[in-house]
């Protein structure tokens, strides 16, 4: 289990990965069909970066690859809150230290 500076350095690299990201969605506006039915282009995009950090990051502690599968349920948990980058960044930091699955 991380401490609890190691997992807020974590959250903090998610949400500079989402804040990188969502200065690009005006690129991909576009309606597309997704696994829990039609979205924006841009929550797909968001999550692909979003599961390249997760693994990464996981890699480097030993532990297996996450799946793009639970990068989206974390998205799709965060969707509506008003605090979404920040539910969306700590809980893939979670998963990430491997403290989510």
């Amino acid at each position: 289990m991380a401490d609890v500076i190691t997992r807020a350095q974590t959250r903090d690299l998610f949400l500079a990965k989402l804040r990188f990201a969502t200065h690009q969605r005006h690129k991909r506006s576009e309606i597309v069909e997704g696994p829990y039915g039609p979205e924006c282009a841009w929550v797909a995009y968001e999550a692909e970066r979003m599961l390249a950090l997760v693994n990464e990051i996981r890699e480097k502690r030993g532990l297996e690859p996450a799946t793009l599968e639970q990068v989206r349920r974390i998205e799709q948990s965060a969707a509506g809150h008003s605090d979404y980058p920040d539910k969306y960044a700590l809980r893939c930091a979670f998963l990430a230290l491997g403290e989510e699955d």
